[in-house]
């Protein structure tokens, strides 16, 4: 699960690399903007590498980052 404060990826949409993550820049999720529910999903406002502004992101457009051991990279 997403929240504010973590560092993500953007995922490829399309091609050979659809729902990949696109590892080139990272970003800093800034806001959230949901529900909790299992119909809904949630969009996070995020800011990737040096953009002037932040953008809204679906859920499944993000991949979360995790470090340690067995680093699994799923959201």
């Amino acid at each position: 699960m997403i929240k504010r404060g973590d560092i993500v990826f953007r995922r490829f949409r399309g091609g050979v690399r659809n729902n990949q993550p696109d590892d080139s820049v990272v970003g800093l999720v800034i806001k959230e903007h949901g529900t909790d529910s299992a119909i809904s999903v949630n969009q996070y406002q995020v800011r990737f590498g040096q953009e002037e502004n932040a953008k809204w992101y679906w859920q499944h457009d993000l991949e979360k980052i995790r470090f340690g051991k067995g680093n699994n990279n799923e959201s």
